[in-house]
C-alpha cells in the first residue's frame, strides 16, 4: 500500500510540473519584444520684432530635465538636436522665450521631424511657451 500511496504521490507531482510552463508556448510568447528604438530631429525656434530676448529657456529630452537657460539671445534663435529615446521614460521637450521692452510679440516653435508640434505667441507680458512630445 505504501508503494502504491508513493507512486501515485509521485505521478501527481509530475503531472502538476507539467502543466507549470513545460514549453507549449511559442518562443516569442516567452520573450518580451523589444521595441524599435525611434530617431528624432528637434528643432527649437524662437522670433520677434524685437532684436533680442532676455531669456530663452530650452528643455527636455528623454526623460531627464536638461534645462538651458541662456539670456540675452539674438534674434532669431535656433536649436537643433537629434534624440534617441533609449529609455523607459517619454521624452519631452519645452521652449519659453520672453519679449525684450522693445518688442510687440514673440514667438516660439517645437518643430519635430520636420512637422510643427507646438508654435505660440505672446503679445503681453507674458513668456512665449511651447511643449511638445513626439508620437512614438
Amino acid at each position: 500500500m505504501k508503494k502504491t500511496l508513493a507512486a501515485t504521490a509521485v505521478l501527481f507531482l509530475a503531472a502538476s510540473l507539467t502543466g507549470c510552463g513545460g514549453g507549449d508556448e511559442p518562443a516569442d510568447a516567452q520573450e518580451p519584444a523589444s521595441e524599435e528604438v525611434k530617431t528624432h530631429t528637434i528643432v527649437y525656434e524662437v522670433t520677434s520684432d524685437g532684436p533680442t530676448s532676455p531669456s530663452v529657456i530650452v528643455s527636455g529630452k528623454v526623460g531627464a530635465n536638461e534645462d538651458e537657460q541662456l539670456t540675452d539671445v539674438a534674434l532669431p534663435f535656433t536649436r537643433e538636436l537629434t534624440d534617441k529615446n533609449e529609455t523607459e521614460y517619454e521624452s519631452f521637450y519645452d521652449l519659453s522665450a520672453t519679449k525684450d521692452e522693445s518688442a510687440t510679440s514673440i514667438t516660439c516653435k517645437i518643430t519635430i521631424d520636420d512637422v510643427v508640434a507646438d508654435e505660440q505667441t505672446s503679445t503681453g507680458p507674458e513668456s512665449a511657451y511651447c511643449s511638445a512630445t513626439p508620437d512614438l
